[in-house]
């Protein structure tokens, strides 16, 4: 994840754009409006860049016409060429649910998104509405705004990179879109389209659980903005269906988790039921840094004793990950950390050792680094599990010498 979010990082620099969070970017959205400019967002796939379009468009009560340009022809945008009846000439019609949107009188969002995926003569085509301001033959009113979405041209995203085109590039306000998890945990509580255990069971977990791209890169289904917005409408169903005695839990218990795991991939989708059944208590990154003893150590060794070593694995990705990307200082902290690695498995406590060293790269502040290594070096409880994890290392080396 560190890498991928170092390559995403360099995009957006070699750009030179600055990154916000959606809520910040909403503002920017609306400032160029105002300006009858067209802002293009940059983001993950399913971090919500789609749905600010939408938010936008419900809040203001106006209407909203997509183009995903990957699976558009120019005549769809242009028009089909029409000859005139009286005159040697031709106009460009377009669809008539189009036509009849933009003369409604009503303000509307034009959004080309996939914005780099769209073929060329599909981007020529959204390039002429941009710059001539029409659809077709209808030329577009002041109250309809076109904006644009894509992904960024790095890491694994299959894209024709049009943002290098210069005349593309000086015609749109690039902004990036970060996840945020206090961000999206706020506006999943404000909108309240959210299901609340699944806010909830975010909130309890560190930022890789709100966007999982160590999955989408190993090809899997990954948890992200959009499917935890899928797997509340889940939620939100089933219990309907159990309220009005349709189903029973034990019933529909076995064609959720399925659907769940559709969304979110098996291992956060399982987290996530065991969290709505069980109320079960996730692990508070921030508790464990800061007041592991008070607030998480027994939780901790409960997963221990229940050999729960999924949800340890995640918590120690979501320490690790708060811990380097979070100005925590590690005076503060660093007998709980050397605490919680002691408390855990060997072979979990290796993998927190691993995590660590590798959030703590990937933040890009080699002295804060230095400063972290060292300090934990002299905790005597991260050398008490150093030391753990070097003779069971030992162990399973004398027990393959002497078989």
């Amino acid at each position: 994840m560190v890498q991928e979010q170092t390559d995403i990082n360099e995009f957006w620099k070699t750009m030179g754009v600055h990154t916000t969070t959606l809520k910040t970017a909403r503002s920017v959205v609306e400032l160029c409006f105002q300006c009858h400019h067209v802002p293009c967002l940059i983001g993950e796939a399913g971090t919500g860049k789609t749905a600010l379009f939408k938010q936008i468009t419900q809040d203001f009560s106006w209407n909203l016409l997509v183009y995903y340009l990957a699976h558009h022809e120019p005549e769809d945008i242009i028009g089909v060429p029409f000859p005139n009846k009286t005159t040697q000439d031709y106009q460009f019609f377009p669809e008539r649910q189009i036509s009849e949107i933009l003369q409604s009188g009503k303000s509307t969002v034009i959004l080309f998104d996939e914005w780099n995926r769209g073929d060329k003569a599909v981007m020529n085509a959204a390039f002429t509405t941009m710059e001539q301001r029409r659809l077709g033959n209808i030329v577009l009113p002041d109250n309809v705004y076109i904006a644009a979405a894509m992904n960024p041209s790095e890491g694994t995203y299959v894209v024709n990179e049009a943002e290098k085109d210069p005349a593309f590039r000086r015609r749109l306000c690039f902004i990036g879109v970060r996840v945020d998890k206090t961000v999206w945990v706020d506006y999943a509580r404000t909108r309240g389209a959210y299901h609340s255990s699944v806010v909830d069971f975010v909130d309890r977990q560190g930022e890789g659980a709100l966007m999982d791209i160590a999955a989408r890169d190993a090809g899997k289904v990954y948890a992200c903005p959009a499917s935890y917005e899928k797997a509340s409408d889940a939620f939100y169903n089933v219990e309907k269906k159990l309220g009005v005695g349709e189903t029973n839990w034990d019933d529909v218990r076995p064609a959720l988790r399925i659907q769940l795991a559709g969304y979110l991939g098996t291992g956060v989708s399982e987290e996530l039921l065991g969290f709505y059944e069980n109320n079960m208590t996730l692990i508070n990154p921030d508790a464990v840094i800061m007041r592991y003893h008070e607030q998480a150590r027994d939780q901790i060794l409960a997963l221990i004793t229940q050999n729960q070593h999924g949800i340890l694995a995640r918590a120690v990705d979501s320490v690790a990950t708060a811990f380097a990307m979070q100005d925590y200082n590690i005076d503060d902290c660093v007998d709980n950390l050397g605490e919680f690695a002691d408390d855990l498995p060997h072979d979990i406590s290796q993998a927190f050792f691993t995590k660590l060293s590798m959030a703590l790269d990937g933040a890009d502040n080699p002295k804060r680094r230095d400063k972290v290594l060292q300090t934990l070096k002299k905790s005597p409880a991260f050398r008490a599990a150093y030391l753990r994890i070097s003779l069971a290392h030992e162990r399973v080396e004398d027990e393959i010498e002497g078989s």
